[in-house]
């Protein structure tokens, strides 16, 4: 029988309420991969805490921070969760995915205030679904609960080093 393949996942959180919220989950977080992401994965989640940097446009550089942090960490996988506002246009951002380079941001304010960290547990398995590619007897099926929060949530795919 084949060993399972191992994921590692990094969370990378600036003070505050992101520190909070990802600290009271980030325990269950390698069982809730498990179950809801791949079940043929051993799942590893690491959380730091360290202020988000902005680059000279406003912007939390997603792939600068994953290149700086994922291989000296041996992190397949970066979460960077904050508490800034993200926006296209009108339209408040909960996440930007960058699947090349293996990073993810989630954005709090625009999850709302109740039920944050059921939320929060939620998008970080959609984030982690998009991030890591599908292997066979895995959860490919998307149920309507499912296709329905996305709708309500929506993330964004990037295609440069600009977050939303």
């Amino acid at each position: 029988m084949n060993a399972p393949h191992q994921v590692a996942v990094g969370l990378l959180t600036d003070e505050g309420l992101p520190e909070q919220v990802i600290t009271t989950i980030v325990d269950e977080l390698p069982e809730t991969f498990a179950a809801l992401v791949s079940g043929q994965t051993r799942w590893r989640v690491e959380h730091e805490v360290d202020q988000l940097p902005l680059n000279e446009d406003g912007d939390i550089p997603m792939r600068t921070l994953s290149e700086q942090h994922r291989q000296g960490r041996g992190w397949d996988l970066l979460v960077l969760v904050t508490d800034l506002p993200r926006r296209a246009g009108r339209k408040p951002i909960v996440a930007g995915v960058d699947v090349e380079h293996g990073v993810a941001m989630i954005s709090l304010p625009a999850l709302g205030a109740v039920l944050l960290r059921r939320r929060v547990r939620a998008l970080l398995v959609r984030v982690v679904r998009q991030l890591v590619p599908r292997r066979s007897g895995d959860h490919g099926a998307q149920d309507a609960g499912t296709r329905l929060q996305e709708a309500l949530a929506p993330t964004q795919f990037l295609a440069d080093d600009r977050t939303p």
